[in-house]
């Protein structure tokens, strides 16, 4: 392999520079600037170009989505008590026959009846003991029930 040494490779310029390239190069980007039109800060076309504000709009657009879904009034709490006040006497009545081994007279001794009210003939019926318990029981007596 023959050593080629730098000073034997010709000279060549493969760049051909125009006459009065560098004087007139400072002209042409002033023209090319002045040309250029001018973005204000009030145009909004330009604002959603620059990437600072876009991020601000996206966080600040999620932030309000975020706060109307969290105060979304969601699935509340109801109260046992005001549940039992909704539930109609005889649908407590079917449940307590139904759900637990309380027989009718075991709820009566529940509730807060005096002894008399009890030996009354006219609570010999299934239908009015219900009726006397369901208007008599307190809701506490009702919860344990449960």
């Amino acid at each position: 392999m023959k050593k080629i040494k730098l000073s034997e490779i010709p000279k060549q310029d493969p760049f051909i520079m125009p006459e009065g390239y560098l004087e007139q190069l400072p002209q042409r980007i002033q023209e090319k600037v002045q040309q250029r039109p001018q973005s204000s800060w009030a145009d909004p076309k330009s604002l959603w170009f620059f990437p600072r504000l876009q991020l601000a709009f996206s966080v600040l657009v999620l932030l309000v989505v975020s706060l109307l879904f969290l105060r979304q009034p969601g699935k509340q709490e109801t109260d046992p008590q005001l549940l039992l006040y909704e539930a109609s006497q005889q649908e407590i009545v079917t449940y307590l026959n139904n759900n637990t081994n309380l027989t009718v007279q075991e709820l009566a001794l529940e509730g807060d009846w005096e002894q008399s009210e009890l030996m009354t003939s006219e609570l010999g019926s299934k239908d009015v003991l219900e009726d006397e318990i369901m208007n008599n029981i307190d809701l506490y007596t009702a919860e344990e029930l449960w």
